[in-house]
């Protein structure tokens, strides 16, 4: 599976935050999309199984849980609006604002229509998009 992991640019409104159902190990920054409504959403904390280790000094390291406290296993908090950015298939410096932007079923983000899912608009000006580095409007389509 081709994992999409975006960075915020715009903030997201914590009122549309939700919990939703993703696999197993979904990382936060994630571009997901809700089953049966297709709702396009980025996880902003890891599914609940995820685990992070840090290593303190030379001799120690600890494990601890990274999903959100009382977060149900198999689910992440996601974000269903904001700007989030990154690889987008097809996307260059001459990508207009607002061309729209899909998400296939392997989770990438592309600007092919074809059988994918509406996911958002471009949200970088003229210029500034990239295959590598797009931003991308989640849940806007102009």
């Amino acid at each position: 599976m081709a994992v999409t992991i975006l960075k915020q640019v715009y903030a997201y409104t914590p009122n549309l935050v939700r919990e939703w159902p993703v696999p197993t190990g979904t990382l936060e920054g994630t571009a997901v999309v809700a089953a049966g409504s297709n709702q396009p959403g980025v996880c902003i904390t890891p599914e609940a199984s995820v685990t992070k280790t840090k290593t303190l000094g030379s001799a120690y390291s600890i494990t601890y849980p990274a999903g959100a406290v009382s977060q149900t296993p198999g689910n992440a908090t996601v974000a269903t609006d904001g700007t989030f950015a990154g690889p987008v298939v097809g996307a260059t410096s001459a990508t207009v604002k607002n061309t729209l932007v899909y998400i296939d079923n392997t989770g990438a983000l592309t600007l092919t229509a074809g059988s994918n899912t509406k996911f958002g608009v471009v949200d970088s000006f003229l210029g500034k998009a990239s295959s590598t580095d797009t931003a991308v409007k989640i849940g806007v389509f102009a």
